[in-house]
């Protein structure tokens, strides 16, 4: 089995008593469909070429981890389970390891019909994986979450920041997540939660974080990297745009 952008291709061989190939099969998976299961797809076909087969089969395959999975009485793959009730029937097939790119002929010649599947092989409808469920249902919840953040009415602080929703982490301080939040001993804030009277500074505008961090005259003299968080790093546009009075 292999994988490359055209899609996802499976293949087996066989060989008569004399070392030559007397069979093949080709198969062409999706492009969502993995390679793990290209490989456990070729055993499978394989075992059923052989269903009638009266003298005993051995089947080779270099994927270590596709052998582990028919192994476990309990897996839960629907390929591998269908390999389990075909070997539970079949008494006279094996299936065994071999090492890849070792000059096997077996394993040189069916690595060669993979390649050829994506053009000459039969097309092949199986499950895609969970792993592309999971990267469909991950695609799809962050765009209704990217329409989400972009017609919201708060965090825009954060918005402006970070337009575009992520999974990936983002390692601020406590005092960084009190700023972009404007969660803090901001005025702003504490009047919003009648926890003060006014949201007004001591110098008569309204005490938001940018204001502390860019305009305030009483913090005239403070150098900005005392005031703006370092994650800043001089990439915010409408920070630096006011920020340009301080030092």
């Amino acid at each position: 089995g292999s994988k490359n952008d055209d899609g996802t291709e499976s293949a087996f061989c066989c060989f008569d008593e004399e070392n030559r190939i007397s069979s093949t099969w080709m198969g062409k998976l999706s492009k969502e469909n993995n390679v793990f299961q290209a490989k456990l797809q070729a055993i499978l076909q394989a075992i059923k070429h052989h269903e009638n087969a009266s003298n005993r089969v051995n089947i080779w395959s270099d994927s270590l981890s596709s052998l582990q999975a028919v192994q476990n009485p309990t897996s839960p793959h629907p390929i591998v389970r269908k390999i389990q009730l075909q070997l539970q029937e079949l008494n006279n097939i094996n299936i065994g390891w071999i090492k890849a790119h070792t000059g096997h002929l077996g394993n040189e010649s069916a690595d060669v019909l993979a390649k050829r599947a994506i053009t000459e092989g039969s097309n092949l409808e199986i499950l895609k994986p969970i792993s592309h469920l999971k990267y469909i249902l991950n695609k799809e919840i962050l765009q209704e979450w990217k329409k989400e953040w972009d017609k919201g009415t708060v965090g825009r602080l954060v918005h402006e920041i970070i337009p575009i929703p992520s999974f990936k982490l983002h390692n601020w301080s406590r005092y960084e997540i009190m700023f972009f939040s404007e969660h803090g001993p901001f005025t702003s804030y504490l009047k919003r939660f009648n926890l003060r009277n006014s949201d007004l500074c001591s110098c008569g505008e309204i005490g938001t974080p940018l204001h502390f961090a860019t305009s305030c005259i009483l913090r005239a003299g403070i150098s900005k990297s005392q005031v703006i968080p370092t994650s800043y790093n001089g990439n915010w546009v409408s920070l630096k745009t006011q920020a340009q009075g301080l030092d």
